[in-house]
């Protein structure tokens, strides 16, 4: 698995899973990417809700950005009480990954000024550098982008 999970994590990771619904809700010409979100229903009635976008080519999915947006272990699953799986929480109810806390706000605060556009940039002060950021989901909103690794951010819009 490209994210270093070996195919018997993979599955186990399934486990719980009783059903899955996934459900497309938009798709952004010239990226080739559509939004999803991926409802799974755990054996023990929970359920897991995860949002991203898949990247297409050639009508294939090449490449995936998902990420954990309730249930699961968090505490609680409520607006801004759920660290997303895999993201830390920088404050003012950011979350981020391979990201300082400064650029995390800073691409929060580019978005909200851009009115949450397809594609912003934003600076980083750790790395004295500027980033493009490519919004991988509206409800909540993310944003994806490379530096050294892949750099997820995400917050309600």
């Amino acid at each position: 698995m490209s994210n270093g999970v070996g195919y018997d994590a993979w599955v186990a990771g399934y486990s719980g899973t009783a059903s899955i619904s996934l459900s497309t809700w938009s798709y952004y010409p010239g990226f080739n990417a559509v939004g999803v979100t991926i409802s799974a229903a755990q054996t023990d009635g929970t359920t897991r809700t995860y949002s991203g976008s898949y990247t297409v080519n050639v009508g294939a999915i090449t490449s995936a950005s998902i990420t954990q947006t309730s249930g699961g272990s968090g505490s609680g699953g409520g607006s801004g009480s759920y660290a997303p799986s895999g993201l830390t929480s920088v404050g003012n109810g950011v979350y981020a990954s391979n990201a300082s806390t400064q650029f995390a706000l800073n691409v929060q605060s580019a978005a909200e000024a851009s009115g949450y556009a397809y594609s912003i940039t934003a600076y980083s002060p750790a790395t004295d550098k500027t980033y493009t950021m490519t919004q991988t989901s509206t409800s909540p909103c993310v944003y994806t982008g490379w530096g050294v690794n892949q750099i997820t951010v995400q917050f309600n819009s």
